[in-house]
């Protein structure tokens, strides 16, 4: 099947814009390690500012290596193609795809760092693809405070989330991966709470789960002359 006549399950032909938008994910990406990397640089030479300087050291990634090839696992949903995004691993091999480095894109304290290494355009793109994701960091907040895209003023009350139909995955620094959803019971819900809020700065990263009906189709990407190119969009 050639790039351009990407049929979905329907029947239907992948609409030319959202090809094209799936098709840029390569560019996107690669942008985004270079300026993982960039940020890594700044903390190394103490350049960040004291008041969040560990929290971004808790979730950085490790260093990756240069890659030219890249394959990215990508949910297109029936309702509307358009809100496609990138289905995170539970063991993802990818630092920029990484559930810590995903959590500092979606920091509030760096967004103009990022709009302003990224482009807008690009730093706006991959917060709708990449899912949101958390450092647990147990700095008590400002009392007007509250945790970005959880509304909770700690992570003792998490339980709180468990009527709200979302879905959230905890990986440790000890490798341990567990997860809390809709089907998750009370207990296991304050149990998750309890364990959160025991938890030191970088013991932790929660990601949160899409619960969204779709597809998943795997995005097959490489550089050719200096460029990223997809080669194959694969259901």
């Amino acid at each position: 099947m050639s790039i351009g006549q990407v049929k979905l399950n329907s029947g239907d032909e992948l609409p030319a814009r959202v090809l094209k938008r799936i098709g840029a994910l390569g560019h996107h990406l690669a942008l985004w390690a270079e300026a993982l990397e960039t940020l890594r640089g700044r903390l190394e030479k103490d350049r960040l500012p004291e008041a969040w300087r560990e929290h971004v050291r808790a979730g950085l990634p490790d260093r990756g290596a240069a890659f030219e090839r890249l394959e990215v696992m990508v949910r297109i949903p029936v309702e509307d193609v358009a809100d496609w995004v990138i289905e995170p691993g539970r063991e993802e091999t990818v630092p920029a795809l990484q559930a810590g480095g995903r959590a500092l894109l979606h920091l509030p304290a760096m967004r103009k760092t990022w709009a302003g290494w990224l482009r807008e355009s690009v730093f706006e793109d991959l917060k709708m693809r990449l899912g949101r994701a958390w450092v647990v960091d147990p700095t008590p907040l400002p009392s007007h405070g509250a945790l970005p895209g959880l509304g909770l003023t700690r992570w003792g009350d998490f339980d709180r989330l468990a009527e709200t139909g979302r879905a959230f995955r905890v990986l440790t620094q000890t490798g341990e991966v567990w997860m809390v959803d809709a089907k998750s019971s009370g207990v296991d819900w304050k149990s998750a709470a309890d364990r959160l809020a025991g938890c030191a700065l970088g013991e932790a990263v929660i990601e949160e789960l899409g619960v969204h009906d779709g597809t998943l189709w795997r995005a097959v990407f490489g550089v050719r002359e200096g460029r990223w190119e997809m080669n194959a969009l694969e259901g």
